[in-house]
């Protein structure tokens, strides 16, 4: 089975019989904010709202609350046991329940909030933080890490994970970190990656953007993509799964073959994290989807309509400002349209998806990006989508 975690809407994953759905109104998840996923074995660890629940595939176990507010990042080790994060503190949990560090007792800066978090064997975690910081945890005692104190410069520190062989890999903005003999290490990497994994045969994945590299025995190899990829791992076949803006992608070795909510029974396109139990299952047949259609209104945000301005959507995000040639002209799903005078607009005949929009006013140069929260702008299939009134900032109405 893979699992995808949505922008709003729960867990979509895909087993050998297609496309399953999991919310919290269908009595699965604790909460439809699922901040972080890791996998240890056939167990998938979620972290959504202010609890952890695992599943195995078949079923969920009864969510745990942490007890510290909103889990950020969820880690597992094998042989390590489980740690979650919170804002104020990292937790650890056994049989006898959670355990809590609170940061401002382990040496974190005031107000640092972790950003990455990686289990390790025997008790011991790593987490990254804001301002260039890394946190230790041998099992019984923590250290820090920062500019002067491990590294030259200051860091913009992400995700972080210990492989199978129990090594630490850290990416930054040139390559990778790698904690050898007390002191770190740097080794090629995927600059600026934003994610990291490692496989079961100790590969590591990275993503940056549209580029995916693969590092396998201290070799590097990119594999070129089409679309943002926001997370990825690889099945026990080294079939490889990517959440991507703009679907499921699977890599077999040879091409990216992706499923999107068009053309097929995926439910949401805007997929943020990806978790793997097992053998993968082959992607389903292609199937067309009812088209649907998206309609409202555009206005300044003093309430006077936009008319007679050009408005178009797409399937994956526009850039926020543009000169001529319009921002989703070459991305997927789009259309354009005019607003009346009114400043209402209609999109009929649109593919199933989690549309962008971008609008340019009447005698203007510039292409404004309209900053959509997760679902404003979802169609679904045969849906008639109504989003009433899009509010753009006055102040911008002047900038031809």
């Amino acid at each position: 089975m893979v699992c995808a975690s949505t922008s709003s809407q729960g867990l979509v994953c895909l087993d050998s019989t297609g496309f399953k759905q999991y919310t919290r109104r269908g009595g699965q998840l604790p909460d439809d904010r699922i901040a972080d996923l890791a996998v240890c074995g056939e167990t998938a660890f979620i972290a959504a709202g202010e609890s952890t629940v695992t599943f195995d595939g078949d079923a969920f176990d009864r969510p745990i609350k942490v007890g510290r507010g909103l889990v950020e990042r969820i880690s597992c080790h094998p042989q390590g046991g489980l740690w979650a994060a919170s804002q104020t503190a990292l937790s650890s949990w056994d049989r006898a329940g959670w355990r809590h560090y609170e940061l401002s007792a382990v040496g974190a800066p005031r107000d640092a909030r972790v950003r990455g978090l990686a289990a390790g064997p025997d008790g011991s975690v790593w987490a990254t933080l804001g301002e260039g910081h890394v946190l230790h945890f041998d099992g019984r005692e923590w250290r820090l890490f920062r500019q002067g104190r491990g590294f030259r410069i200051k860091h913009d520190f992400g995700r972080v994970i210990v492989d199978r062989g129990g090594q630490v890999w850290l990416p930054f903005a040139k390559g990778l970190y790698t904690w050898k003999q007390d002191k770190w290490d740097t080794v090629r990497g995927l600059a600026a990656a934003n994610f990291i994994s490692a496989d079961d045969k100790n590969r590591l994945w990275l993503t940056s953007g549209a580029r995916v590299a693969v590092i396998d025995g201290g070799r590097m190899r990119e594999i070129p993509t089409d679309h943002n990829t926001r997370a990825i791992a690889a099945d026990s076949n080294g079939i490889v799964w990517a959440a991507t803006e703009f679907g499921l992608a699977r890599y077999s070795g040879t091409a990216w073959e992706a499923r999107q909510m068009h053309n097929s029974d995926l439910a949401d396109n805007d997929l943020m994290l990806v978790a793997v139990l097992g053998k993968g299952p082959p992607l389903p047949p292609p199937i067309a989807q009812a088209q649907g259609s998206l309609s409202g209104r555009a206005e300044w945000s003093d309430g006077k309509p936009i008319a007679e301005a050009d408005v178009q959507v797409c399937g994956v995000r526009a850039f926020d400002f543009g000169i001529g040639k319009g921002p989703c002209d070459d991305k997927p799903l789009a259309a354009q349209a005019k607003t009346g005078a009114d400043g209402a607009f209609t999109f009929p005949g649109l593919a199933p998806g989690n549309y962008h929009f971008v609008i340019r006013a009447k005698g203007g140069r510039r292409w404004i990006r309209f900053a959509t929260d997760p679902d404003r702008l979802k169609v679904r299939p045969g849906e008639a989508r109504t989003v009433g009134p899009i509010a753009i900032d006055a102040k911008l109405r002047e900038a031809k």
